[in-house]
């Protein structure tokens, strides 16, 4: 029953195999190795070019709509006041009969949270379909590392 170290008889091996072993980490590694670049998802960013790169332009696109959001809570549409009673039908209005879906907003640094998305959930349900933000002074933070 015991092994025992004195010759006679037969010995029992002393030594594991590790072939079966090893044959299981290399069939291990290998899926890993298969499936690894089948789960990593990526996500579509546009990135906007760096302040340094893109020269300032002095015209607007007239094509662009810009939705200002001010301190008091006052929205603009292309520097035109609208309430907020006609905004949906506004929105609506533009965004009916053109094919380029998209707005840009500008808010006050000093609005809440959900003022902000109360307009944008008004935007998104009247046909906006990409929403842009734009920063107050989309130059200031050009050196990247934020305000001083």
């Amino acid at each position: 029953m015991g092994m025992s170290s004195s010759g006679g008889g037969s010995s029992a091996m002393r030594d594991p195999n590790v072939t079966p072993i090893i044959d299981v980490m290399l069939v291990l590694l290998i899926i890993f190795m298969v499936v690894t670049p089948l789960t990593q998802l990526g996500h579509d960013v546009e990135l906007p070019e760096s302040a340094a790169n893109v020269q300032q332009d002095t015209t607007p696109d007239p094509n662009q709509l810009v939705l200002d959001i001010n301190e008091a809570g006052e929205v603009t549409i292309n520097k035109q006041n609208v309430s907020w009673e006609e905004l949906p039908l506004k929105i609506r209005d533009i965004f009916e009969t053109r094919s380029d879906k998209t707005i840009f907003l500008r808010a006050a640094a000093g609005l809440k949270y959900g003022d902000v998305i109360a307009v944008l959930d008004v935007a998104r349900g009247n046909g906006v379909v990409r929403v842009g933000i734009v920063p107050l002074d989309p130059f200031a933070g050009a050196g990247g590392g934020g305000s001083p």
